[in-house]
């Protein structure tokens, strides 16, 4: 018996001292997920609403051109940016494409988008919704609008072979007779593809390559080995002096002297950069692979961080982020430190 109690207290003995020599790990305070903003100079971070947001399946968020946010999910919800507080704006029987892309009028009075396989325009701020085109066992993806405003290019899809094959091929509708062009003469597996105005010329990639072509279909040419999966990041810039093509980089070409940049990025689980195009000026804002917010000028090509205090905020491939028209202020979402205190609190 003596034994026994003997070694019962060698044990607990032995506990402390370990305890005294190899401390437990410091607990930290929890990261909390929240849509925040800051200007482009890095002042102002504003926690604004701690998720869930109620707006099932978010894969992306946008800015409109009056600084309210829509949240792209299963349907479509918009909110103003002081107070988040979603509000459907689509019928509860549409189904958004998993291809998050929404493209806005000049005036911002109308907003296009691919959803029940079929592409829409939803007018802006009354909401009334009008199916512009639609394709027996065909599902219509990925909608841009020209920067004149009357031409929207998308991708026709469908499967083939018993489910074992696919074709995409580019397709463009005119706003003006709403009459839909397919073009299978371009190739099976066409991935994107934009109407630019100044040329009158559709650019579009393959697996392979990225070319252009008249809007017959003919005169085509080869502008490089670009190849891209669908992305809502394709397309040009306001002025249409840049294309940018997403691959394992995300590349932007300059089309007004042929040459080209590129950018590494954080991707989400689509495989597609987390960043943002702003609408009226050449700037993206991105998540570098470091997971730090920047923003690249495609005009002077600087590359600048923006300052945040990262000891407090966290990005991720769960990262959302949108500006707004100017590209003056940055909408995310992100990882917050429980308990941080910033110079603007949020809800």
């Amino acid at each position: 018996m003596k034994a026994i109690l003997y070694l019962l207290a060698l044990i607990t003995m032995l506990l402390t001292l370990n305890s005294c020599f190899f401390p437990s790990e410091p607990s930290y305070p929890p990261v909390e997920p929240w849509l925040c903003s800051i200007n482009a100079d890095g002042t102002g971070f504003r926690k604004i609403k701690k998720a869930p947001f109620n707006t099932p399946g978010l894969v992306d968020i946008y800015m409109t051109k009056d600084n309210r946010i829509i949240f792209y999910g299963d349907k479509l919800w918009i909110s103003d940016t002081d107070v988040i507080n979603p509000v459907l704006i689509v019928p509860d029987s549409l189904i958004m494409d998993n291809h998050p892309r929404i493209s806005e009028s000049i005036n911002g009075n109308r907003l296009f988008f691919a959803a029940n396989n079929s592409i829409y325009q939803l007018t802006y701020p009354l909401f009334e919704l009008t199916k512009l085109s639609s394709a027996l066992g065909k599902k219509l993806i990925n909608p841009i609008l020209s920067a004149d405003d009357k031409s929207l290019t998308f991708l026709t899809y469908r499967q083939m072979k018993g489910q074992r094959d696919y074709s995409m091929t580019v397709s463009y509708l005119s706003l003006e007779d709403l009459i839909t062009h397919e073009l299978p003469v371009l190739g099976q597996y066409c991935h994107n593809v934009a109407y630019r105005m100044s040329d009158s010329r559709l650019y579009y990639n393959d697996l392979y390559e990225l070319k252009s072509c008249s809007k017959a279909g003919d005169n085509v040419q080869v502008i490089g080995n670009y190849p891209s999966n669908t992305s809502h990041l394709f397309g040009f810039t306001h002025d249409e002096r840049y294309l940018l093509v997403q691959g394992t980089k995300l590349r932007i070409i300059d089309l007004n002297n042929n040459s080209i940049a590129e950018l590494s990025g954080l991707t989400n689980q689509n495989l597609d950069f987390v960043c943002t195009l702003v609408k009226t000026a050449n700037l993206i804002y991105y998540i570098d692979l470091d997971n730090k917010l920047k923003k690249y000028d495609m005009n002077t090509k600087a590359d600048l961080a923006i300052p945040i205090d990262y000891s407090k905020v966290a990005f991720g491939f769960d990262t959302f982020i949108t500006a707004n028209c100017d590209g003056s202020t940055l909408y995310f979402t992100c990882g917050v430190v429980a308990g941080s205190k910033f110079e603007k609190e949020g809800l």
